[in-house]
């Protein structure tokens, strides 16, 4: 659980997947992760199969909120 005073420090991020069609769809996911790279690895291991790309950091509150741990993925939205 994070302490009080680092819950709106930077923890992870959130994760866009473009999906190439008329128009192209698109699919985000919450990743536990403070390196952007190993971030859309993460995704991608998890299930995103289109351009993926780290577009904003989440800090450790909407982390923990969605019930995440360190190395955690879930699809948001």
């Amino acid at each position: 659980m994070a302490k009080a005073a680092d819950i709106n420090r930077p923890g992870g991020w959130l994760v866009e997947e473009e999906i190439p069609g008329n128009p192209p769809l698109k699919r985000y996911f919450k990743v536990y992760e403070l390196d952007a790279e190993k971030a859309v690895e993460l995704a991608r291991a998890y299930g995103a199969t289109g351009r993926a790309r780290a577009v904003k950091k989440l800090n450790i509150h909407e982390l923990t909120a969605a019930d995440m741990r360190p190395g955690d993925v879930k699809q948001h939205g």
